[in-house]
């Protein structure tokens, strides 16, 4: 299945793009798009194009900060139904809660995942293509956006602590630091919102929970014939739990809560293997990891759950016979081109 996503994420593609002083026709057209399209909010369109798309924009442009003023745009109404049960919901964790719920409604490609511990309540948020692309503007979109539905949901409540991406720091940084209003760490482990753990239990004043019923029983068709398959579930776990070396088998089916064997059993049945599901994860991430320069290999091997270098070299050869020195050092348009045509 090609992954798609919901043309209200690029509803505002065309306005952002006048407001950098620039027409948007030959940009969409770059990629096959064109406005009338980005006007149809329920139309799903393929998401590895809408992707490129936001980092060719970028380019052309020269503007680093163009997913953020596209998220920027973005108010909970634009997400239709899912933005009725989402506006309503009693606290910031339920409401996080109900995004990894009902993403699948908004697009195909969005991981995320909450995590707390006894200080922080860390919202972790990545883009999942099955593909071997640059996607820095995609992940910084998603992660505005859900900056955003923090800041509509509890208001003035709504105090981050710090926003993390994985990717280097662009020149300019100014509209990052306007936009978020927090620290702003680049090259970090993951892609996401720190708050303090207490946050999660704060009130949102407009909660209704006779609205929220309401909209869940509206989504319920909805969601059944578009629920996310097994694998991936599976998948989005490891882009996650990857750094942490949490993606052995016995820690995955724990997270889905079911038995190891009825995970392996259930791949079985579907004619899939648990480590090609694994590779995929890895070579779409490897590169992206790669692409900055200030990654060590040592620490890309170590986000890729390798516990040293030289393991994952052999891996990194093995897929794409080079060694990620060699892919660093042809890193253009030409070398990413021919790994796109290696997966």
């Amino acid at each position: 299945m090609i992954p798609k996503i919901r043309a209200a994420s690029l509803m505002h593609f065309a306005q952002v793009c006048q407001n950098l002083g620039f027409q948007p026709d030959p940009i969409l057209a770059r990629v096959g798009f064109d406005c009338a399209m980005l006007q149809k909010a329920e139309l799903l369109l393929p998401a590895l194009q809408a992707v490129q798309l936001l980092e060719y924009a970028a380019k052309i442009t020269r503007c680093p900060s163009f997913g953020l003023r596209l998220a920027e745009q973005r108010r909970l109404s634009g997400f239709g139904l899912v933005g009725l049960l989402l506006a309503h919901q009693v606290t910031l964790g339920d409401g996080m809660q109900a995004i990894s719920d009902y993403r699948h409604l908004l697009n195909d490609i969005t991981v995320f995942y909450t995590e707390t511990d006894q200080q922080e309540y860390r919202i972790k948020i990545d883009v999942m293509l099955n593909a071997t692309c640059i996607k820095t503007q995609a992940v910084e979109l998603f992660v505005a956006i859900a900056y955003r539905f923090g800041a509509e949901l509890i208001e003035q409540q709504w105090r981050p602590t710090s926003v993390h991406f994985t990717h280097s720091e662009p020149a300019d940084i100014s509209y990052h630091q306007r936009f978020f209003q927090c620290p702003v760490y680049f090259n970090s482990d993951f892609n996401g919102i720190v708050c303090p753990e207490s946050a999660r239990l704060l009130k949102n004043r407009k909660a209704d929970a006779m609205l929220v019923a309401h909209a869940k029983q509206l989504l319920e068709p909805l969601a059944q014939p578009r629920q996310r398959s097994l694998t991936d579930e599976i998948k989005q776990l490891f882009f996650i739990q990857l750094p942490a070396g949490r993606h052995h088998i016995d820690w995955i089916a724990r997270y889905l809560s079911i038995k190891p064997r009825t995970l392996q059993r259930k791949l079985t049945e579907l004619n899939i293997s648990y480590q090609a599901l694994l590779n995929e994860v890895r070579r779409e991430q490897c590169i992206h990891y790669l692409q900055n320069q200030e990654y060590p290999v040592q620490r890309i091997a170590n986000l890729l759950g390798y516990y040293n270098a030289n393991s994952f070299t052999r891996w990194f050869s093995a897929e794409f016979g080079m060694t990620p020195s060699q892919y660093r050092q042809g890193l253009s348009v030409h070398a990413t081109d021919h790994l796109n045509d290696a997966v």
